[in-house]
């Protein structure tokens, strides 16, 4: 079972109450403490998914490099509309590649590389952390900024742990069985999604796995890559931050 197949199709209509516009904002900020802003800006995005991030930095005037390795996803990505946008500072596009976040090359640098919404924790495997700051750092310029997001471990350990969640709309479902190892701080879930088609309802089973990382292993990853001035941050939407640590740091 791969990750992000049938689910894509169905994954913005489950997802609809995420923030994107307000991780926007605060990463636009972020950006812009930096010296980046979005006019003439480019700004790569990891595990971007369908694109919806995306999107809120293209409005925001930014030009965007979509990167994932789900076919599926950035199927839906491309097809959405409004992949060109004017804005206040020009005309930008998004441009979308299929490539591991492990080994992804830029055909120009970056001034930033983003990932939000937990994207980085599907670097399960041991090594991969290290292998996708080292991308990270040769896909950027001098002075370019790497910010991006992980669910805190109390998190998997205490919210998503061992159960059971659902979710159902009036043609399509989920069932999610999640299982976290605390010793190995791997989080795995079988998800099977139920989508109508002609009064019936095909059933897709996916198989995904994230790991979680304490915030010392992620600085001294960053570290590791080459990249200065690390933070490590919080960010709180409606008064709250449950679920996620924000890390940020420069290319010399």
């Amino acid at each position: 079972m791969e990750a992000y197949t049938g689910f894509s199709y169905v994954y913005d209509r489950f997802m609809q109450d995420m923030p994107y516009e307000e991780w926007a904002v605060y990463i636009k900020g972020k950006l812009e403490e930096n010296g980046i802003y979005s006019q003439n800006s480019t700004v790569a995005e990891l595990g971007c998914g369908t694109g919806a991030f995306t999107n809120e930095l293209a409005r925001m005037g930014y030009n965007m490099i979509g990167i994932d390795n789900s076919e599926d996803m950035l199927a839906v990505a491309s097809s959405a509309d409004g992949q060109d946008y004017n804005s206040e500072e020009g005309n930008n596009r998004i441009i979308y590649t299929l490539q591991n976040m492990t080994e992804f090359e830029l055909p120009y640098e970056a001034d930033a590389v983003v990932s939000v919404c937990d994207s980085m924790n599907y670097l399960s495997q041991d090594g991969a952390l290290d292998e996708c700051l080292r991308a990270s750092y040769q896909a950027l310029r001098s002075r370019g900024v790497i910010l991006f997001d992980m669910k805190k471990e109390e998190f998997y350990r205490e919210e998503l742990a061992d159960n059971t969640f659902a979710d159902s709309m009036e043609d399509c479902a989920y069932i999610w069985n999640n299982y976290y190892d605390a010793d190995s701080m791997i989080n795995e879930y079988e998800l099977s999604v139920f989508i109508e088609k002609d009064g019936s309802y095909n059933r897709c089973n996916e198989y995904h796995v994230q790991r979680a990382y304490a915030t010392g292993q992620v600085e001294a990853a960053l570290k590791k890559a080459g990249f200065v001035n690390v933070q490590i941050l919080e960010h709180s939407i409606d008064g709250e931050n449950l679920e996620r640590i924000y890390y940020m740091a420069v290319k010399p």
